[in-house]
């Protein structure tokens, strides 16, 4: 009878803690919240510049370093905008314009999830072809904190053209803060330095 009790108090906290952490927002992206972050003696800010409309979906202007992106969050987490063009002779053609999930929700331990996008089409009478191809893993880090991992592919090829891009990036998201912590894309660790979210 003491081991059932033992289980069933150990369970009741257990329940809580995730009841408390799936209340948690990870995101908090509201106008003018802003993280700052360290890597040796370089820093970088990442901020909520404003909100606009893209592709049909309200998102919010995020200014990631030198990079203004455009993050939509709604109950299923928070998408990116792609957008990817080609201009072979001056001349900008789209080949991708769409929102691939970034944190996708809910956070749930050893979680995996993929996206993909293909493109086939003509080009100033070339043949191109472009493939989107995102995989990820959400790990649970630390009791409260997720670790997210991407590893992103990204190839066009045509006659002109023959190139593949490759990343791999990882976030660390803590509660009610956001990103704590991420490596980019060239390895490199920026860690949270300061930050003001409301």
């Amino acid at each position: 009878m003491r081991y059932l009790s033992l289980i069933l108090i150990l369970t009741g906290c257990l329940s809580d803690h995730l009841i408390l952490r799936s209340k948690c927002d990870y995101l908090p992206l509201k106008e003018d919240n802003s993280w700052t972050y360290l890597h040796g003696s370089d820093t970088l800010l990442v901020a909520v510049v404003g909100d606009t409309t893209i592709e049909g979906l309200s998102c919010y202007i995020v200014v990631f370093g030198a990079d203004y992106q455009f993050w939509h969050k709604d109950e299923d987490g928070v998408r990116c905008l792609s957008q990817f063009s080609i201009g072979p002779s001056g001349v900008e053609y789209t080949l991708e314009s769409r929102y691939y999930p970034l944190f996708p929700a809910p956070f749930v331990d050893h979680r995996t999830f993929a996206d993909s996008f293909s493109y086939r089409g003509l080009i100033e009478g070339d043949t191109v072809r472009f493939f989107h191809r995102l995989s990820g893993e959400i790990l649970l880090e630390e009791q409260d904190r997720y670790l997210i991992t991407l590893d992103e592919r990204i190839e066009v090829k045509s006659t002109w053209l023959d190139s593949t891009i490759l990343r791999k990036i990882s976030y660390l998201l803590a509660p009610d803060i956001g990103i704590e912590s991420f490596t980019d894309a060239e390895g490199k660790v920026w860690d949270l330095l300061t930050y003001s979210v409301r």
